[in-house]
């Protein structure tokens, strides 16, 4: 199942395991060798609920990792590059400065937010991203 994926993806991707239905296990001893083949591994019960709230805390850790937000001043193009924001990113601000122009903050996958600059760069400003970034 892993190589379709690789293949499909074009490359290996980051995977998170997850033993769901532990709620059938007759005896919970019979995890103990999975889990310590597979340490990082979670488990769940998508029937009662176990281990649910620890994927959902883990699935938002591993989303945040790879995302950055930007606060972005728009000069030319809104409709364009409010459109890429919207489809892209996930818009969590929209206000306008004192001179009218559009602000955006916007959390976006780090590959989209290079895509953005490469395409509408020369269109808005960026007012604030993460350190380290070469528009910080």
């Amino acid at each position: 199942m892993s190589e379709v994926l690789d293949d499909i993806l074009d490359g290996p991707r980051e995977t998170l395991l997850v033993f769901n239905k532990i709620d059938l296990l007759p005896d919970r001893t019979l995890l103990q060798p999975l889990l310590r083949h597979h340490p990082e591994a979670l488990v769940t019960s998508a029937t009662s609920g176990e281990g649910l709230e620890t994927l959902r805390r883990a699935l938002c850790r591993h989303l945040e990792a790879r995302t950055v937000l930007v606060e972005l001043r728009l000069w030319r193009e809104a409709g364009r590059i409010l459109s890429f924001c919207y489809r892209e990113g996930r818009v969590v601000r929209q206000d306008h400065d004192e001179a009218g122009r559009l602000v955006l903050q916007v959390q976006f996958p780090a590959g989209a937010f290079e895509k953005l600059l490469s395409v509408h760069g020369e269109d808005c400003e960026v007012l604030s991203s993460p350190a380290g970034s070469p528009h910080a």
